[in-house]
């Protein structure tokens, strides 16, 4: 492929291949399932973020009546999957800061455990969150 054309989706588009044989629906189910996720994701990030329910709710709808994420859920292409990174990616940074911390993230990465503590800033974080959307409740 081409510089801006990562080898991911025709790698994910050989595999399925090759599971599924020719098959339409099988490649266009592994975008669905890509979109399916990101919007989990999204639900757990809102949690993470201190949303209830309703909030939940509001943030799952919203991305599954968006126009180009619909789009991009129904076909494999190379966007599909990059907010579905980006949403395990956003939900990994808050877990570290809410103090999940190093002796779980070391491991993952293959790194030893540093000495010093991790500096848990989680409340502040959704203190500020808080105060960037509006009058949200945040529970200790």
């Amino acid at each position: 492929g081409y510089v801006d054309h990562p080898p991911l989706v025709p790698w994910i588009a050989g595999l399925a291949d090759a599971v599924f044989g020719d098959n339409l629906v099988a490649l266009r189910a592994l975008s669905v399932a890509a979109g399916v996720a990101t919007v989990a994701l999204g639900c757990r990030l809102v949690r993470e973020l201190g949303g209830g329910t309703f909030a939940c709710l509001v943030a799952g709808l919203c991305s599954l009546i968006a126009p180009a994420f619909l789009r991009m859920a129904s076909i494999l292409c190379i966007p599909v999957f990059e907010p579905l990174f980006w949403s395990f990616g956003s939900l990994l940074v808050i877990r570290i800061a809410e103090g999940e911390g190093y002796e779980k993230l070391a491991p993952f990465l293959g790194v030893p455990v540093p000495s010093q503590p991790f500096p848990h800033k989680g409340k502040r974080l959704r203190e500020r969150m808080a105060e960037k959307m509006g009058n949200l409740e945040v529970d200790d």
